[in-house]
């Protein structure tokens, strides 16, 4: 999981949704697909795939050169680009599930 991602999901989508839960004088009705829909947008804005993958094959390449002493193959560069990506896309699950969790535990929906 990447954690610096998960970290910025749950501080800009589920705790603004713990404090609306709790601090909210009325019920706002279906303010979970508000924060899932940002959650996307964060996904799909901010988060492009082709981008990203060109900053982690300059760092894959340090990253490993450090790690194993050598130039690495492109074979073990788009390993590491790949487990990356599956690390973000992991974070991204982890927040909706949490979302969801939030919704059920404060039986909102």
């Amino acid at each position: 999981m990447d954690l610096k991602l998960f970290l910025f999901l749950v501080s800009t989508t589920c705790l603004p949704l713990i404090i609306i839960y709790i601090f909210a004088p009325w019920d706002i009705p279906y303010i979970q697909y508000f924060f899932l829909c940002l959650i996307f947008v964060f996904r799909i804005v901010f988060f492009q795939e082709k981008e990203y993958k060109k900053k982690l094959r300059i760092i894959g390449k340090e990253s490993l050169r450090i790690k194993l002493g050598r130039i690495p193959s492109e074979s073990q560069v788009s390993v590491f680009i790949n487990k990356k990506l599956e690390q973000r896309n992991l974070s991204f699950v982890i927040a909706v599930v949490v979302i969801f969790g939030l919704t059920i535990g404060f039986e909102k929906l």
